[in-house]
């Protein structure tokens, strides 16, 4: 009895913890982009990537007899292929709608100043700015919680293509038990997609 209690207290623990929130930030300040993410006492680094140590050169094999080749597997017709492709789709298709809805965009702060060499180019040049800022807007709130997305877009008219200048900073939620149920969703419909497939 005392193990299905200690087997109970474990599964509640970790619901718990998989109800926390990931925060992934990323920032573009001065040309640069960074981003980093945060799941409890966890950090890790997106972009840039960390530098990896370089790695040994390969051992040289002694030379022998070359390798057989393998033998090659009678191919499937593209049209099986085609079909898997298809019966794969609806579960793709529920597995990111629950993804996207396990996502939401907390913060957006965009700043931005528009410039060219002409004043004519610099107004259209703001007004694309509106309209591709306001296009991802109405993208990400019609797939993603969305709870502050806010722009400020200026024109700068006297210093030239170099008084351009944008910063942004983004934070996300992400729910990992969401993403876990999506995955094993998936994992569970489209293995058996396959199953029949490779039958």
């Amino acid at each position: 009895m005392t193990g299905l209690w200690l087997l109970l207290g474990l599964s509640a623990l970790l619901l718990l913890l998989l109800l926390v929130p990931c925060r992934i930030r990323a920032a573009y300040h001065e040309g640069e982009l960074t981003a980093d993410g945060r799941w409890l006492l966890w950090r890790f680094a997106l972009w840039p990537l960390p530098e990896k140590s370089p790695a040994a050169p390969p051992e040289k094999k002694p030379a022998g007899k070359p390798a057989a080749p393998k033998d090659k597997k009678d191919s499937r017709p593209f049209m099986d292929w085609l079909q898997l492709i298809n019966d794969l789709l609806p579960a793709l298709r529920t597995a990111l709608r629950r993804i996207f809805g396990a996502v939401t965009l907390k913060q957006c702060r965009i700043t931005m100043t528009v410039a060219a060499e002409e004043a004519d180019q610099t107004a259209l040049r703001y007004g694309r700015a509106h309209a591709l800022l306001y296009t991802l807007y109405a993208f990400l709130s019609r797939h993603i919680h969305v709870r502050e997305f806010a722009v400020s877009l200026s024109q700068d008219y006297l210093s030239g293509p170099e008084g351009e200048m944008a910063d942004a900073d983004l934070l996300l939620l992400i729910s990992p038990l969401a993403l876990l149920a999506a995955g094993f969703r998936l994992l569970w419909q489209g293995g058996r997609a396959y199953l029949r497939f490779a039958s």
